[in-house]
């Protein structure tokens, strides 16, 4: 999970915060939403259906491998807060 750390905090926490800590602004705390969408977190990710609405593409810039990384920390940090459904 440290690896997942580093990644998400170099690219992801400036814009959705840390992972279950507030529920975000504008734009959604990652730990607040469900875990089948962050499931899916590649689909957003790689030039994803968010892109015209701001989201960077991180094409290029992040792997499948990374995203997994990133994917478990979310799912790890937010279980505890998350709303069980």
């Amino acid at each position: 999970m440290a690896e997942g750390t580093l990644l998400y905090v170099s690219n992801c926490v400036f814009c959705h915060g840390v992972p279950g800590v507030d529920k975000g602004g504008n734009l959604p705390n990652l730990g607040y939403r469900p875990a089948a969408e962050i499931g899916n977190l590649e689909t957003y990710v790689f030039n994803g259906p968010l892109v015209s609405r701001g989201m960077p593409d991180f094409t290029g810039k992040l792997t499948s491998d990374d995203v997994r990384k990133i994917r478990a920390f979310i799912l790890g940090t937010a279980d505890a807060v998350r709303p069980k459904q």
